[in-house]
């Protein structure tokens, strides 16, 4: 009675059932401890085989995925709609890369990347796909909270525009304001007056006020804008009274206040003819 051989002939060497098993046992212990999903399906789309890591996510047992078909466990319109042509590329030696989104074992919704490799023999071609699912959900996050703030840097870009808008035409009208407080500029043959508005943000400004108080006498004043433009308000063509009567208000305000360095103000009467 001829005993059977409990090994394999192979070049020079034989390797045993035992040298096979432990190889297998090697494979699935890289498989299961890869941190990453893996998956086996077949070309009748059935679950073969599942890593660890796999049913460990979903919250299930192996045996809840191997020997089930993929619409048997995403649903019949997923797998047709999303899933079915995406591994159709794969049996095809395509390697096709996707996002979606899975709920796992709590009820939290998690990204991943889904990978399909086509697994080959030499004797009969691609006759699996093999998926690997990476969890990108801490990148999706980060995307979406880049996209955020993007949008919020563009509302408040726009906001700004609009801000500035406003202030500019704000500006535009005190300018105007101001110019319709001013008197005209002066251009006779014995006297030539000539002003100009600069805006300053360091700055503080003076201001004056001139007008003929008679045909021979123009008065001229300067002092601090804020009181300028309540004077000329109420005072478009103010007396000669008028303006002393500025002038002592303001020294008057100026000596209670201790305001000596902050308020200057001048008043004059010219005579052309006289010079």
């Amino acid at each position: 009675m001829k005993k059977e051989s409990n090994s394999v002939e192979r070049n020079s060497g034989s390797v045993t059932i035992d040298d096979f098993r432990e190889v297998q046992e090697r494979y699935s212990f890289i498989v299961n401890a890869y941190g990453e999903m893996m998956t086996l399906i077949n070309r009748d789309y059935v679950y073969e085989l599942v890593n660890d890591s796999w049913f460990r996510t979903f919250g299930k047992s192996r045996e809840d995925f191997v020997g089930k078909t993929v619409s048997e466990i995403w649903g019949v319109r997923k797998f047709k709609s999303e899933i079915k042509s995406k591994i159709d590329q794969c049996l095809h030696g395509k390697i096709f890369t996707e996002e979606d989104s899975f709920v796992i074992a709590g009820g939290e919704r998690r990204y991943y990347e889904v990978t399909y490799f086509p697994y080959r023999t030499k004797s009969k071609g691609v006759t699996h796909a093999v998926g690997v699912t990476k969890d990108i959900t801490a990148r999706k996050e980060a995307e979406v909270a880049l996209k955020k703030s993007e949008r919020q840097l563009r509302e408040l870009n726009e906001q700004k525009d609009q801000y500035l808008s406003i202030i500019n035409s704000d500006l535009d009208k005190a300018s105007k304001y101001v110019n319709s407080l001013l008197p005209d500029k002066v251009d006779i043959p014995q006297l030539k007056i000539s002003w100009k508005i600069v805006p300053s943000t360091k700055l503080g400004g003076d201001s004056f006020g001139y007008h003929w108080i008679d045909k021979e006498h123009l008065a001229i004043y300067m002092l601090d804008v804020a009181d300028l433009v309540n004077f000329l308000s109420k005072n478009r063509n103010p007396s000669a009274q008028e303006i002393d009567l500025l002038y002592n208000s303001l020294v008057e305000l100026r000596e209670g206040q201790n305001l000596e360095d902050d308020f200057t103000i001048m008043k004059i009467y010219y005579d052309p003819d006289d010079q």
